[in-house]
């Protein structure tokens, strides 16, 4: 699997996608609310 370049490569952009999601939606939810 580790061998396997591209599929290493796109999971770890999905990975990084997923977490530039949660970094991004996290503040808005710590936001006071009204």
């Amino acid at each position: 699997f580790l061998g396997n370049r591209p599929m290493v490569e796109a999971l770890l952009s999905r990975l990084r996608h997923y977490c530039h999601t949660v970094h991004i939606k996290r503040p808005s939810l710590r936001e006071p609310q009204g």
